[in-house]
């Protein structure tokens, strides 16, 4: 997973963040740790 050093309100802001970054592929949270960094595995299923 490639982490994404983010502060969000919420892990729906994160997965916005990353569909505005140009991410196209189905995104699974993996977790969210004090809302400090997310980690996410890119789904190319």
């Amino acid at each position: 997973p490639e982490v994404f050093n983010f502060k969000p309100q919420s892990g729906r802001e994160v997965i916005d963040r990353m569909y505005e970054m140009g991410f196209e592929h189905s995104i699974c949270a993996f977790g969210v740790v004090k809302g400090e960094f997310v980690e996410f595995s890119l789904d190319n299923k």
